[in-house]
């Protein structure tokens, strides 16, 4: 299979205030083989929630705050593209909270992964 790559925004400082572009730095890394019981996921939709701003503060809150150099987690639903799991089949969608944002992720399958059949 052709290696894919994988693009990313990661937090590159806390904001001062409103977040700034320079608060992101753009990544792109080559997505590695996967290991028996993971599958390759591209994101097709992402939710970006107001909840985000505060997990780039460095503060205590209800939910930890992302770390520098971090991608932001959150919502989304995506398309298997790969599989090594028994689970999910490529052309499967799945959606799952706390998953990154970003083209493509990798994720072991578990029973918190959600196989959806979507009409469009």
């Amino acid at each position: 299979m052709n290696k894919i790559i994988n693009k990313k925004w990661v937090l590159s400082k806390r904001p001062e205030g409103m977040p700034e572009l320079d608060c992101w730095k753009w990544e792109e890394v080559e997505i590695p083989d996967l290991d028996e019981g993971k599958i390759l996921i591209k994101s097709l939709y992402l939710s970006i929630d107001p909840y985000m701003r505060g997990r780039m503060n460095d503060a205590k809150s209800y939910a930890d705050p992302v770390k520098i150099g971090d991608v932001m987690t959150g919502e989304s639903v995506g398309v298997v593209v790969e599989s090594k799991s028994d689970k999910f089949s490529v052309g499967d969608y799945s959606s799952k909270c706390s998953l990154c944002i970003c083209c493509h992720l990798i994720c072991f399958v578990k029973n918190y992964y959600f196989k959806r059949n979507f009409c469009i």
